[in-house]
Formats: structure tokens, C-alpha cells, sequence
């Protein structure tokens, strides 16, 4: 059972990380659009 809720915490990091990171990409134009 511990095994499975580190698999799926690591799961969740993961995930967790590509999200803020394409949310990140989709923000920036309107970041820099803000900025100007």
C-alpha cells in the first residue's frame, strides 16, 4: 500500500510538473503583453 502512495506521488509531482510548465508557456505571451 505505502508503494502504491509513493508511485502515485511521484505520479502527481510529475504531472504536477508539465502542468505549471505548459501553463507557464501559455502565460508567457500575456505576460510579455502586460510588461509592454
Amino acid at each position: 500500500m505505502e508503494l502504491r502512495i509513493e508511485l502515485s506521488m511521484n505520479e502527481i509531482e510529475y504531472m504536477f510538473g508539465k502542468i505549471s510548465a505548459s501553463t507557464l508557456v501559455k502565460l508567457f505571451p500575456y505576460l510579455g503583453s502586460g510588461l509592454n
